[in-house]
């Protein structure tokens, strides 16, 4: 009598609806915690990158501004309640020649902080001009004016000359979506107030 075959049972393996689910469950899970931690990694590494820019801008601008102000001959607010710098006499002659200009300007229109010189201006202009916007108005007029921005998405700047030789310049900045206060504070070295006379005009004379 000869033996049956073994008959051997194969099963078959797979994966249910309710199990493949769950793997989606927990794959999208995964993945948009992945998404959420790139995301914040990526916003800290922004911010990061913009508070250096500001503290960058404003370390050259601080540096910038003090330098200007300290070495100047002359320093006055203008009608506009910007600083007039005189900030040397270049060609000795006891003039303010419009290439010896730089204004410290607070524009509101853009909320930026600026410097305007005129490089290739001969010009003379005189104090009384200077004070009452004149100078500035005309030489835009005759020449190439060159602007310079110290500092963009500046708020609430206020230029104030403390004493003939001591101004404050303070504004806030935006950094990380909150404004920040700063105030940079310069006095002048020296000064070319004996040269002027009662008429606001410059005269020969030696610099104290």
């Amino acid at each position: 009598m000869s033996a049956k075959p073994n008959k051997t049972t194969i099963s078959k393996a797979g994966f249910t609806l309710v199990e493949l689910l769950m793997a989606l469950m927990v794959t999208a899970i995964i993945l948009s915690a992945v998404a959420t931690l790139a995301f914040a990694l990526s916003s800290a590494t922004s911010e990061t990158d913009e508070m250096s820019a500001n503290q960058a801008a404003l370390r050259f601008g601080t540096v910038k501004l003090g330098d200007l102000i300290r070495n100047s001959r002359h320093a006055l607010i203008t009608s506009s309640n910007d600083i007039a710098l005189w900030r040397s006499d270049d060609n000795g002659d006891n003039a303010i020649n419009a290439s010896e200009l730089v204004y410290i300007e607070a524009d509101s229109s853009d909320n930026s902080l600026k410097l305007l010189e005129f490089p290739n201006e001969t010009a003379t202009v005189t104090i009384a001009e200077i004070e009452d916007g004149t100078a500035r108005s005309d030489l835009i007029s005759i020449t190439d004016e060159r602007f310079a921005t110290l500092f963009s998405e500046c708020y609430s700047m206020q230029l104030t000359m403390v004493n003939p030789k001591l101004f404050d310049i303070s504004f806030q900045l935006m950094e990380n979506e909150v404004l920040q206060s700063y105030q940079i504070s310069a006095s002048r070295r020296c000064s070319a107030a004996n040269l002027i006379d009662g008429s606001g005009q410059l005269v020969s004379g030696d610099d104290d």
